[in-house]
């Protein structure tokens, strides 16, 4: 129950940064924040897959219909949802995805952490950006929006990694 309110409140909090405010800043044309995929990175290890799946459809689908996007999100996510399991087998370890537990740097480590979010980002940035333009003619500027996009979300994401895993002040 403690697992279900705490994820409901960080998708709550998720889609309207995401909304409210990363997807009306303007940086530059290269450069889109994608703040909503640290639901699916910051779900537990243990969590089955189908859930993750599931909830990287539900974020998926919810970003597509406010940002407008006819599914690009989705696939974008439910991908990266599909291979989040490798993803932490590949940049943690068997040893340490057996234990369980929520990824961030307490329990990864800082390398471990950064390399984790990066190559997730780096997968999810790839997907979108190349459903999104659907053409080589301009290959050097999708590669650009790729690395731009991929390391202003790394480090937004790094942010709400640390900012989940405090502990409240104030507990009722």
């Amino acid at each position: 129950m403690y697992y279900a309110l705490k994820y409901g409140l960080l998708f709550l909090v998720i889609i309207l940064l995401q909304v409210l405010l990363f997807n009306n800043l303007d940086l530059n044309i290269y450069t889109s924040p994608f703040v909503y995929v640290a639901f699916v990175a910051l779900l537990p290890m243990e969590l089955a897959s189908i859930y993750v799946l599931l909830l990287g459809f539900v974020m998926g689908v919810t970003m597509d219909v406010s940002m407008l996007t006819m599914g690009i999100n989705t696939i974008a996510s439910l991908f990266t949802a599909y291979t989040r399991s490798f993803i932490l087998e590949l940049t943690v370890g068997k040893e340490i995805l057996n234990d369980g537990g929520v990824p961030s740097i307490k329990r990864l480590g800082f390398v471990k952490m950064v390399r984790y979010i990066t190559l997730f980002c780096l997968i999810h940035c790839i997907i979108f950006f190349s459903l999104e333009t659907l053409s080589f003619q301009y290959m050097y500027l999708t590669v650009l929006q790729i690395i731009c996009s991929t390391l202003i979300s790394v480090l937004l994401l790094f942010f709400v990694s640390i900012a989940f895993q405090h502990k409240p002040i104030l507990r009722l």
